[in-house]
């Protein structure tokens, strides 16, 4: 498990070696140190200006340090009104079209509660 750990952290460019006991913090790895979120994200938002895709990826990120943005209903309607922001490329892409749409929304309010949404 460590070993895996230190391989993951390895193939995001974070450290140089081969084990924690000779490895080093790359420069990037030391600017990733310094974001408060799991490497993998913070990769992703270091690197997402590069893209030109910074906003978008901060979004996401964002709702995915949320602990829950769905209020659970069973609610028919709700449910199908959700549906138009669902993307078939899964859950980040859906994250981000409902941010899109929440930021256009003059009741923000009210349409997270049309949509079943934790508004907070």
């Amino acid at each position: 498990m460590i070993q895996e750990t230190f391989d993951n952290l390895k193939a995001l460019g974070i450290v140089t070696g081969n084990s924690f006991k000779d490895g080093k913090f790359t420069q990037n790895g030391t600017r990733l140190a310094s974001i408060p979120l799991a490497p993998q994200l913070a990769r992703l938002v270091l690197e997402s200006p590069k893209f030109g895709v910074m906003s978008e990826i901060c979004a996401i990120v964002s709702l995915t340090e949320c602990e829950h943005i769905y209020a659970f209903t069973s609610e028919d309607k709700k449910r199908a009104a959700l549906s138009k922001y669902v993307a078939p490329e899964g859950d980040l892409h859906t994250y981000y079209n409902l941010m899109k749409q929440f930021v256009k929304e003059k009741d923000k309010k009210q349409w997270c509660e049309s949509l079943g949404l934790v508004y907070r």
